[in-house]
């Protein structure tokens, strides 16, 4: 039997950004059930924080954004590859611009 959550993951698992995504799936169907609760019981609360609660959720949004290209941003780590230098650089772009002249032939 197929649960929705192994076709969900099985729909992204080859993606860089699967385990991202769920994350945030999974807040925020966190975040919104209480929210949706706090909304509709509000009235009967007769408290005003639910007005607070779109700013929050803006602020909460730009903290997960920061965090995610906090995490993503690159480290000390040296490239694998050193750059091409000039001469190389110009033999390739030469060999690239022959053999796209070969193909139109």
């Amino acid at each position: 039997m197929n649960s929705i959550w192994s076709n969900l993951y099985d729909q992204c698992k080859d993606r860089r950004y699967a385990v991202i995504f769920l994350v945030a799936f999974l807040v925020f169907l966190g975040l919104a059930i209480p929210a949706v609760i706090l909304y509709l019981r509000a009235p009967e609360f007769n408290v005003s924080f639910t007005y607070f609660l779109p700013g929050m959720g803006v602020i909460g949004a730009a903290g997960v954004w920061r965090a995610v290209r906090w995490l993503r941003a690159p480290r000390g780590n040296p490239p694998k590859f050193s750059p091409l230098s000039r001469d190389e650089c110009r033999k390739a772009r030469s060999k690239l611009l022959k053999d796209q002249n070969f193909r139109k032939s």
